[in-house]
């Protein structure tokens, strides 16, 4: 009889215990008030893989731009005014507008001309002005730093007929992020400067590749209408009245006493170029 106890005792031991993932578990053992809580969640994972971009996203397809002294866009009543850069790219000059300098006489001195504003309707639809702007934007992973530079590539020309000597002249700068960009802004690095046929190319902003400045959209504005006080992250000190007393063409007294009749153009290449290394 003591031998059939025996056996029924380890039959009982064996009903009374199972196998789960390969791991004996009592139904003795207690679960843990850890593991009741831990039995309330159950974590899911998101996943995105990050590429290179191809392009910047700009200019909109709208013709409205970021507006350099207020929150929002502006909508430019003349939408040939402000010329968008049709190609690709994660850093781009994204839009600049015109120079318009009007007609102008000729006479026995040096001849001092504004451009003329930029026309355009605020987010309220009210027509209003802006200055002159150019608009560029750096949206490149891993890759940090740039130079945005200005020259003149081509004098004032009409047929075989040039404005020698003459320049454009540019103040009263500020840059202003678009709006929702909180990236650190770079640094305008000439307030003011001049530009001539023959010089070379000048830098007129700088995003430092150490500190990872400039990424996302800017907007260069060369005079101002407000004092750009509703905008944030502005680089530069806004004057306001002066978006049309901002771009100046000097044509000197040689050039003024004997221009020939015509039209006119010339060209302003702005350039994003590395910067230092």
């Amino acid at each position: 009889m003591k031998f059939t106890t025996k056996g029924a005792s380890v039959l009982l031991a064996i009903l009374v215990s199972s196998t789960i993932g390969g791991a004996v578990v009592s139904a003795a053992d207690p679960v843990t008030p850890e593991e009741m809580a831990k039995a309330r969640e159950l974590t899911s994972k998101g996943t995105v893989t990050i590429k290179d971009a191809e392009d910047t996203g700009g200019p909109d397809t709208d013709g409205k731009v970021p507006d350099p002294e207020k929150p929002g866009k502006v909508d430019p009543v003349d939408p040939s005014i402000v010329d968008p850069n049709d190609n690709k790219g994660p850093i781009k000059v994204e839009s600049i507008s015109q120079l318009q300098f009007g007609e102008i006489q000729g006479a026995a001195k040096e001849i001092k001309r504004m451009a003329a504003p930029l026309s355009v309707k605020d987010a309220a639809g009210a027509e209003t002005t802006r200055g002159n702007i150019v608009i560029f934007a750096d949206v490149r992973s891993d890759v940090y730093g740039y130079d945005l530079q200005a020259k003149m590539s081509e004098q004032f020309t009409s047929g075989d007929n040039v404005l020698a000597g003459s320049t454009i002249g540019f103040k009263n700068i500020i840059m202003t992020p678009e709006s929702g960009n909180e990236n650190t802004a770079g640094s305008i690095v000439k307030p003011t400067f001049d530009l001539g046929e023959g010089t070379d190319a000048q830098t007129i902003v700088r995003a430092d590749k150490d500190t990872k400045q400039g990424k996302g959209r800017y907007v260069l504005e060369f005079g101002q209408k407000t004092d750009a006080a509703e905008a944030k992250g502005v680089v530069g000190t806004p004057v306001a009245d002066t978006d049309d007393k901002s771009v100046e063409l000097t044509i000197p007294n040689k050039t003024a006493s004997n221009m020939a009749k015509g039209n006119y153009e010339a060209k302003i290449t702005w350039s994003l170029v590395d910067g230092p290394k």
